[in-house]
């Protein structure tokens, strides 16, 4: 029944079922269809008491990361992190994820020098990474927040080729222009946008 709710996008009353049924009973999978659930609705303090009953899988601890990130614990985050990538057991897709989420919370923590680290550690090992355009993002805003506009700038040129975000990117360039007072050039990126993309929310 809770996973017929959660199908239906009743996320409520399908969580409401799980823990009825956890009250009483110990089942990972039911746990980890909560665990899915709690994750969605960004309630990362249940989600986390929920998770200490569980096992200490590299997916379990995982989420314990990402729960802690989202409480703002980033520290815990990035100790959980570490536990998950050190792990033989770990696989190469939760290994893409370790990887892509020690960025975002070092990202979140402000240490924007580990942040650019990490991402370009990401770049270059995962060059077609489903997360590329986020770690791309970031690590431009984390270069642009130590004051190096060059690198910035490099970093959204990259973003800009990616089909879905081109019009993002552009934005963020001419806004780089403004910040060092090369007012021409922002002038020119911000026409451009206008007029490549006039009904959007940059035009």
């Amino acid at each position: 029944v809770g996973e017929l709710y959660y199908k239906k996008g009743k996320l409520d009353e399908s969580a409401n079922i799980y823990k009825e049924y956890l009250a009483t009973n110990k089942d990972f999978d039911i746990l980890d269809n909560l665990v899915t659930i709690l994750l969605a609705q960004q309630n990362y303090s249940e989600m986390m008491t929920y998770l200490d009953g569980a096992d200490s899988s590299p997916n379990s601890v995982y989420l314990r990361g990402i729960a802690s990130m989202g409480m703002g614990k980033y520290q815990d985050a990035s100790n959980y992190y570490t536990i998950v990538e050190q792990d033989t057991a770990t696989t190469p897709d939760l290994l893409e994820k370790i990887k892509f989420n020690k960025l975002r919370n070092v990202f979140l923590w402000e240490k924007y020098e580990e942040a650019i680290k990490y991402g370009e550690e990401y770049l270059a090992q995962y060059p077609n990474g489903e997360n590329r355009a986020e770690v791309l993002d970031k690590t431009a805003i984390s270069y642009f927040r130590m004051d190096n506009f060059t690198k910035s700038e490099e970093y959204y040129t990259q973003l800009k080729v990616l089909p879905d975000y081109s019009e993002y990117a552009s934005f963020q360039i001419a806004d780089l222009y403004y910040a060092q007072g090369k007012y021409s050039e922002a002038l020119t990126m911000y026409q451009e946008v206008f007029t490549k993309y006039s009904k959007s929310k940059y035009g």
